[in-house]
């Protein structure tokens, strides 16, 4: 599906695995050209090359630590510097209002417990501490969900996708919930 996204310049942070991977390869699908961001070089390297290969979309790893401000800055910057400018990235109501008078808009999306490999990891110290086998646990957490599962990192993704094309062009400043109404509370 085209949505709009061709040539737009976009930042993906948490882009060397799980959520963050997928929204880069659903982004490049639609011919966005992407800064990766992470802290692991070698993996945004490689899918850096994984992307340009099969969407011929510009790519650029940019290995940085976001947990600090002075990583994020940094981030920012080399992102600004690597592609030119920004067209969609995701932070916080505040950003939305400043960059609107540009034309960027700013979505927060939130996902719920998604099929990752830190997910799995998490789970299996949470059955390990709970004295069950992990796939018991895994079961058993999934059973108590609304929609009685997790996401699928694709499920997530294509939410960021269709946030940042076209079809959402007057949405910012908002959050969107991608959790399978397992939230408690009102939103």
């Amino acid at each position: 599906m085209k949505l709009g996204l061709g040539g737009k310049r976009c930042v993906v942070t948490g882009a060397s695995r799980g959520i963050g991977a997928m929204v880069a390869r659903e982004l490049a699908a639609e011919g966005a050209d992407l800064a990766l961001l992470a802290r692991s070089e070698p993996a945004l390297v490689e899918l850096a090359g994984e992307l340009e290969g099969r969407h011929q979309v510009r790519t650029r790893p940019v290995p940085v630590d976001l947990s600090t401000a002075e990583g994020a800055a940094s981030g920012m910057d080399q992102a600004i510097e690597v592609l030119g400018g920004i067209d969609v990235l995701h932070l916080t109501k505040t950003l939305a209002e400043l960059l609107a008078s540009d034309g960027i808009t700013v979505v927060a999306v939130n996902p719920g417990l998604t099929e990752t490999d830190r997910v799995r990891d998490a789970m299996r110290t949470w059955a390990d501490d709970e004295g069950v086998e992990p796939d018991t646990y895994a079961r058993d957490y999934a059973s108590r969900l609304p929609l009685r599962r997790l996401a699928a990192p694709e499920e997530v993704a294509r939410v960021v996708v269709v946030m940042a094309s076209d079809l959402s062009e007057y949405v910012t400043g908002s959050a969107v919930q991608v959790d399978g109404a397992s939230s408690r509370g009102a939103f």
